[in-house]
């Protein structure tokens, strides 16, 4: 949450991305491994070809080591899961 002082008085408001945008801002900023990044690359290739079910499961090896894979227009974002 924000907070901003108007007359005297602290007024909360709502982060646009609520405490889960926070938290995935915050979890953003470390790197992802080697083997992580490149089991998302492969999972981008394998969307390119459309091998839906070969993506389908490297998002799921990259979801055991702990990141999601966010699919962008240029390209992806690996955030790590809280």
């Amino acid at each position: 949450m924000a907070r901003a002082r108007q007359g005297g008085r602290i007024k909360t408001r709502a982060h646009p991305g609520g405490l889960a945008g926070t938290v995935a801002s915050l979890a953003e900023e470390d790197s992802a491994p080697a083997e992580v990044v490149s089991l998302a690359q492969a999972r981008e290739r394998a969307r390119s070809e459309r091998d839906f079910t070969e993506a389908d499961r490297l998002r799921g090896e990259i979801a055991a080591a702990g990141w999601e894979v966010r699919d962008e227009a240029s390209g992806f974002r690996l955030v790590r899961l809280a």
